[in-house]
């Protein structure tokens, strides 16, 4: 019947049995998503399913049976192929509560919206995440990335303000003791090295916080080569030439048939 109305150009009559069909039978939401992008049309750079009268009609029928929590699912899949991340943060939050999930769906978005930078929607989920507290299950990582989403926000600025750049060089080091023994300290202290090298004029502190890593024996030997790089990048910018050299020459040597290797081959060259 649906395509029926589509050929008749009843789009309004076409959406409407789609989210008939979904009202009836909840597992019918990834047929329905389908249809509506084919019908619909999607296109990437307009925000996928773009078509104002899905959006109306799928709002209206939630403000008549909020209870049914499959049409909100249907909602916030159309928010994030719009990149409306506010807005599919709304919904997210007000779905995470409603289904106590713990916060894993705000999480997943939060990594949406830092892919698509959009920074101040994924710091408003992290930080919805954090408020539930140190007990939840992605209290940690929240408490981490949200660093990762002040530090990228901050250097996409024209100028960045240095005394916010001094304040997350702060907290990333509180960050980096409290996680120390975890496996989100190097993701930490990669972050903590280039804020410091790049945006602080601290190379040496660089250096220094990044030999925790390459020193460290738990480190995966690609992650190091990784770390290394770093730096001996850093060791440039002070002036130290040999000592960089001496770095790409050992990730050279220890990745010679890798990409990484050829990569140190070239910064050495």
């Amino acid at each position: 019947r649906a395509e029926v109305l589509k050929q008749k150009g009843d789009l309004k009559g076409m959406i409407n049995e789609y989210l008939d069909a979904l009202e009836f039978r909840d597992s019918e939401l990834m047929m329905v998503q389908t249809h509506l992008q084919n019908s619909l049309g999607y296109d990437d750079d307009e925000g996928g399913i773009n078509n104002p009268i899905l959006k109306l009609e799928l709002q209206k029928r939630i403000q008549k049976n909020p209870d049914k929590v499959i049409l909100t699912e249907l909602l916030v899949f159309i928010l994030k192929q719009q990149k409306d991340f506010d807005g599919a943060f709304i919904h997210s939050r007000a779905l995470d509560k409603r289904l106590k999930e713990e916060g894993s769906r705000v999480y997943d978005l939060a990594r949406i919206c830092v892919a698509n930078e959009s920074w101040d929607a994924a710091y408003r989920c992290y930080e919805y995440i954090i408020e539930k507290g140190p007990a939840g299950l992605y209290y940690d990582g929240a408490t981490v990335e949200i660093l990762n989403v002040q530090y990228r926000s901050l250097i996409a600025k024209a100028q960045p303000d240095k005394q916010e750049l001094l304040a997350l060089e702060e907290r990333m080091k509180k960050a980096k003791e409290r996680y120390s023994e975890t496996h989100l300290s190097a993701f930490i202290i990669k972050t903590l090295a280039t804020l410091q090298a790049y945006y602080l004029d601290k190379a040496q502190d660089a250096i220094l916080v990044l030999d925790e890593l390459i020193q460290n024996p738990g480190v995966e030997a690609a992650a190091k080569a990784e770390y290394k790089i770093l730096q001996a990048d850093i060791y440039l910018i002070t002036g130290a030439i040999w000592d960089a050299s001496l770095l790409y020459s050992q990730v050279e040597k220890d990745f010679k048939y890798e990409a990484i290797g050829h990569e140190a081959k070239f910064r050495n060259a």
